[in-house]
């Protein structure tokens, strides 16, 4: 599985397998209870990450977190993520009770606390890894499983200790955030959203950065080729007006952005 994986699901245990299931970079719309998990009646901890900002609901109370942030959940408290304005992605494992704990001792982590990590290449190496233990191998070896939760939990307890624990977004940059969510077809430049909020276009561009992963014209950009990749899909529209109702003020600028990004041209993803 050299391959790069997106939108995988799987939950078909070998026996006395430590982990019930997995995700990888699971796409979901709208809101999704995580806890106590839906598909599955017995106790569980379930490792989250996701991979895009998402709002979070704790026992009624909403924060947001930031894009790369990694959680385990025991069954205490009753947890929805979600977004409403877009698609967003998450990776997941269940594990058994008597397993984690050991681990969560061990390397000193905390349950129902987030953790930001730098990007999600550790996450993805040992998801992938055990992806591939479970769909490519006749007899499971739990000690590759062992091994890929182990290098989760060390990088990890490394953010904790480079003060990587704050991904709480504050409530403005949140606002803003939505703002975009809803406008983004529009003409917004950064001097301009940074009054919204009445920061340094500076100060937001690398806050909002830190926070959401992007900063705030690298995420308008990021939505208008989502939109635009949804129309020319889904739709009989021109190339040009596919664009153009995404928020791109021309032709070129558009095939251009979108080539770049998408390696293929606006047509050419199209036909394919």
């Amino acid at each position: 599985m050299s391959k790069i994986i997106e939108n995988f699901a799987w939950a078909s245990p070998p026996e006395n397998c430590m982990v019930y299931g997995l995700g990888i970079r699971h796409i979901r719309t709208g809101t999704e209870q995580i806890i106590p998990n839906i598909h599955s009646p017995l106790p569980m901890f379930m490792l989250i990450f996701n991979h895009d900002a998402v709002k979070v609901t704790i026992d009624g109370q909403e924060v947001e977190y930031a894009p790369d942030t990694l959680c385990i959940w025991d069954m205490k408290h009753r947890v929805y993520y979600g977004n409403t304005a877009n698609n967003w992605r998450l990776s997941w494992l269940q594990f058994y009770p008597q397993v984690m704990e050991k681990y969560l001792e061990r390397f000193g982590f905390l349950l129902n606390k987030p953790v930001k990590f730098i990007d999600d290449s550790t996450v993805y190496r040992e998801f992938m890894t055990v992806c591939e233990e479970f769909c490519e191998s006749s007899v499971f070896d739990p000690d590759i499983i062992e091994n890929a939760l182990c290098g989760i939990l060390l990088k990890a307890s490394k953010m904790i200790s480079c003060g990587r624990k704050t991904i709480i977004v504050p409530p403005e940059f949140s606002a803003l955030k939505n703002y975009i969510d809803n406008n983004f077809q529009r003409n917004l430049n950064l001097k301009g959203l940074a009054g919204r909020i009445n920061l340094e276009p500076s100060y937001l561009s690398r806050k909002f950065k830190e926070y959401f992963g992007n900063g705030p014209i690298d995420y308008v950009i990021k939505l208008r080729l989502e939109k635009a990749a949804y129309l020319l899909k889904y739709t009989g529209m021109s190339v040009g007006e596919c664009g153009a109702r995404a928020g791109f003020q021309s032709l070129y600028h558009f095939s251009r952005i979108f080539k770049r990004n998408y390696k293929v041209s606006p047509s050419g993803f199209r036909t394919k």
